[in-house]
């Protein structure tokens, strides 16, 4: 949620077409990589946020550190809000990087494991949560948008407008069943690039062999 938006953004892929490579040591990951570090390397990204969760609540940006932050979510806004007062919270749109404009962000999923023993009820379970009227219901409780363009989702937020108008930029991710092991793998050489001990190219390089291995064995 830190590195992928900037790299989309580039123009970047995490996956080579197919998903049984690693892409993001291309240029566009190198390009991306290095706004990240000159970034860091200038004071405007803490040293904090190499372990930081993304939350508002006791992290950079609401310990008031940092000026902003490209990863929050409607509740942080409302936080924000009640902490430091409406006239001191600015929502802006997805930022645009030299390849497009675009931010994370993901539907909530509802789903249905293999190994489930009543795979019909819990295929009618789904059926039934995802009409418009519990999507609406859901909406309202947690504060979300609705993944239907049938459906509206009343949300009293002052920044909702904001929110929903980023919604035309926001990209899943890629899917793949390595992915979650991938950023673990990825995760420690973008903290190499940013502490100096490698270049951006070389950070990528290591952790794209050893992405390209894991990938292999998921074949």
């Amino acid at each position: 949620m830190s590195f992928y938006p900037l790299l989309w953004q580039a123009g970047g892929r995490v996956f080579a077409d197919g998903g049984k490579k690693a892409a993001f040591n291309s240029p566009e990951g190198v390009e991306a990589l290095t706004f990240l570090v000159d970034l860091y390397k200038s004071g405007a990204v803490p040293r904090s946020a190499m372990n930081n969760a993304n939350l508002f609540t006791d992290q950079a940006l609401g310990r008031q550190q940092v000026a902003m932050g490209y990863t929050n979510t409607p509740a942080d806004a409302v936080l924000a809000e009640k902490a430091w007062g409406k006239g001191n919270v600015i929502v802006g749109p997805a930022l645009t990087g030299p390849g497009k404009q675009v931010c994370f962000g993901m539907p909530g999923g509802l789903g249905i494991n293999a190994k489930s023993g009543n795979v019909p009820g819990a295929e009618k379970f789904i059926a039934y949560m995802v009409q418009p009227a519990q999507i609406e219901s859901m909406g309202r409780a947690g504060g979300f948008f609705s993944p239907r363009t049938d459906v509206t989702v009343p949300n009293d937020s002052s920044y909702a407008k904001e929110y929903e108008q980023a919604l035309d930029h926001t990209y899943p991710g890629e899917p793949n069943p390595a992915a979650r092991q991938l950023m673990a793998l990825l995760s420690p050489e973008i903290q190499a690039a940013l502490t100096g001990k490698k270049s951006p190219k070389a950070a990528l390089d290591a952790a794209a062999a050893e992405a390209d291995e894991l990938l292999a064995r998921q074949r």
